[in-house]
Order: structure tokens, then sequence, then C-alpha cells
């Protein structure tokens, strides 16, 4: 049955229409569903891969950054039975088959809505086409697992991919619980919190859901299982006067070099570039032969590469932040030839100064001790920190989902937090101490 002909894709995709702007492919969308059509053929023979017994709790991850957050939640909950879904492990996700199956039910449908698109619309629906044309088959696999009943509670660490929202949709229709935690910052073209339960990293993180409005979740300011280690690692930093720098797929590696020559120009010979887990430096030969040390993400977790700097450099990315309450002078540096949208508001907030330019970028690390942040500032963006859940948020958060599943979490709650309204009439719970 084709419960889903009128399901609006654009709506369930519209943060793609928000986001930062993205290549879009060269074939036009009758050839990409000619594509899809043959691997839907080919694919007929293939086994669909969806298992039928979940366990009370589900866990969703999409990618390595959303592990980080959800794989120490898991670790504490030792006595507690509890199901994945890892779209980064071929074991744990919908098959390629099932994917294309369900979705070319809904080619007509598809493309009824494609066609009703603006230009602009269209260029992103094509640059992001699984996105959008999977949402049909994300939706009956999110029905298949939710369906048998035994799924009390769902637990997310992204609140705005295909696969994630309609874990969300159904979940809401289903009567099942959903808990959700921040992978990275908030920009303001995420959607709306729409969860039974929201763990957020802080009060900055708040404010940017509560700007974009239509908030319905019980709010706790938690601070971030992905931040438990990274005390650990600040603890134990050395001096190693290393300058960091963070790419990803937006940045130019012909401004990459000129930074890295020019830094190296000036005596600064101890550089570590790191590209974002989803990007590859095509050049490697370029770095090796000037001793350039590469950070493989693939390898090195993001507080370990940290831990050796003094100075980060990046454009538009979260590892400011983390950095930041690592003790790292971090700096916005953009290398992409485009101006600073500031999509986190790391430089309004003043957490990290940002430098136009290359001089602008010298006098800021010379002068770093005037652009490290203070602790309430910190706080402002991670709320455990002085509470007596710092670096166990982890730890925090699994003991809240085993409440769920005995039906106590607003005994647990209470217990932990404490519930103010200083914002109109959203109620917010802080830790108690």
């Amino acid at each position: 049955m084709l419960k889903y002909l009128f399901y609006n894709i654009k709506e369930h995709n519209a943060i793609w229409f928000k986001a930062p702007i993205v290549k879009s492919s060269n074939r036009n969308i009758l050839s990409l569903l000619w594509q899809s059509i043959k691997i839907c053929i080919r694919s007929l023979n293939h086994k669909e891969g969806v298992k039928s017994d979940w366990n009370e709790i589900l866990f969703v991850s999409i990618s390595q950054n959303n592990s980080r957050v959800l794989a120490p939640i898991m670790d504490h909950l030792i006595d507690t039975s509890y199901s994945v879904i890892d779209t980064n492990d071929t074991e744990l996700k919908p098959s390629v088959a099932y994917l294309y199956k369900h979705s070319c039910l809904y080619l007509l449908p598809f493309l009824f809505q494609y066609l009703k698109m603006n230009h602009e619309e269209k260029r992103i629906c094509k640059a992001r086409f699984e996105d959008f044309f999977f949402t049909f088959a994300y939706l009956c696999f999110a029905d298949t697992v939710l369906s048998n009943g035994r799924v009390k509670v769902v637990v997310l660490a992204n609140d705005h991919s295909s696969l994630t929202r309609a874990f969300i949709v159904r979940s809401h229709q289903f009567g099942v619980k959903t808990v959700y935690l921040q992978h990275c910052s908030v920009g303001y073209h995420f959607p709306s919190l729409e969860f039974s339960y929201s763990f957020l990293d802080g009060e900055e993180s708040f404010l940017k859901y509560k700007a974009i409005g239509g908030i319905s979740s019980i709010i706790m300011l938690s601070g971030n299982p992905r931040y438990d280690k990274l005390l650990e690692y600040r603890n134990a930093r050395p001096n190693n006067g290393y300058i960091g720098i963070a790419i990803n797929s937006f940045d130019s590696e012909e401004d990459l070099k000129n930074l890295c020559s020019n830094l190296q120009d000036l005596g600064f010979s101890k550089i570590c570039v790191r590209p974002h887990p989803g990007h590859q430096l095509p050049d490697i030969g370029w770095f090796n032969n000037r001793n350039i040390m590469m950070s493989d993400p693939q390898i090195e977790n993001t507080y370990a590469f940290l831990e050796k700097l003094n100075v980060l450099i990046a454009g538009e990315s979260g590892i400011h932040l983390e950095a930041a309450l690592m003790g790292v002078l971090s700096i916005c540096f953009i290398m992409s030839g485009e101006k600073t949208v500031d999509w986190y508001s790391y430089i309004k907030n003043k957490l990290i100064p940002y430098a136009e330019n290359f001089d602008q970028l010298i006098y800021i690390i010379k002068n770093a001790s005037q652009h490290i942040p203070n602790e309430n500032k910190l706080r402002y963006y991670n709320a455990s920190i002085g509470s007596s859940w710092y670096g166990n948020t982890a730890q925090l958060v699994a003991k809240f989902l085993e409440s769920v599943i005995t039906d106590s979490q607003s005994e647990f709650i209470n217990s932990n937090f404490v519930a103010t309204s200083v914002y109109d009439d959203i109620t917010l719970y802080k830790y108690a101490n």
C-alpha cells in the first residue's frame, strides 16, 4: 500500500533550502531517476536485510560525528539491551536494495513534487537527490522498525537528515518517545525542536532553537557526551606548539597551501593539517615534502588532534568550540575566497576571533592570551562545566534512558535538574549543582 503518496518531501528536507550552498549534479532529474530504476532492477534479487528483533532503546546514527555522541551512552547501558541503526555500518542500516525498491514505488509522486519546485529548489533537490528520493524508503523503514511496538524510545544525534526526520515523524505517530542530543553546534537553519526530550549543550544552543521557534520538547541543559573525554585530554595537554589547520570540502586546497607556506616563511614550522572525515586532500605529497603533519580523522580522534595544538585555524566549523573548550586558541580564517557567514555565531558571541586576512591572523596568534574565553563564556556553550556531572554526561543520559523504560523519567529529571522559566513560557531544566 502506497501510504505516502501525498507526503511532502520538500517540507521533510526543508533544511537543505536554508543550508550552505551545495553543488548540483550535472545530470537532469530524469537521468537520475533512470539510474535509480536501473539500480532497483539490479537489486531485485538482493536480500532486503531489515531485521525484526528490536530492543526498547533504539539509537539512530548517520555519521561518525553522531557516533561520537551516542557510543559513550551505549557504553554505560551495561544491564540494559539496546539496538542500533548506523548508516556507516552495512550490518546496521537498511540495505541499498530496500531503499531503491521502496523509493521507486513513489517515482511519480516524487516527480510531481519536483516539477512544482522553483529553479533553485530543483537545483538543491538534484544536489541532494538521495535525501529527497529516499525519503519515502526511510519512512517505510521507520514503519517496519517501530510497528511491532517493541521500541519505547528512539535516541538521535541529528534532527535534520532525511533518515532521522523519518524516525521523528513515525515515532510521534506510533507513540514512541524521542530523545535528542546535538552532534555539533546549532545553526539558525535547523528545524524546530520536536522531541519528547532534548539534551542541549548549553544556553547558547537553546537560544538558537528559541529563535527558530516551534519548540515542543522538554529541554535539559546538560552538556554533551562528546565533551566527556575532553576534560581528560585538556588536563593532560602538553605544550607542543603546533598550529593546527582544520579544513572541509568548502575550503580551497590552493588557499590551504598558501597559508601553510606563509606560516612556514615566518618560522612557524610545526603545522598539522586535519581534513574533515568526509574530505580527502588529493595532493598529500605536497604537504609531506614540506614536513607538514597530517591528522587522519579516521585514526586520530578530535581531542587527540587538539591536544598537541597551541593554535587552531579553521573556517566555518564546529571544531572551533571543541578547541575553545580544550583551552586552544581557535581562529576563524576563511580558505575559500568567500566571506564568513558565522553559521554558529562563534564570532558574534566572541567565543573566537575572526581574521580577515593573513596579517590579522598573525597578530591574533602573537596576542593569544587576549582571545582565550573564560569559564563563564565556556559554560554558555557547555552547561556541565562546574556541575557534578562534568565529564560524565554520557552516564547521565544513559541513566535517563533507563528511567524512560521504567516510566520514572520525571523523578530522574527532578532529582538532577532545577526547572526555570526565565524565557517566556518555556521551561528549562538546568543542573541542580
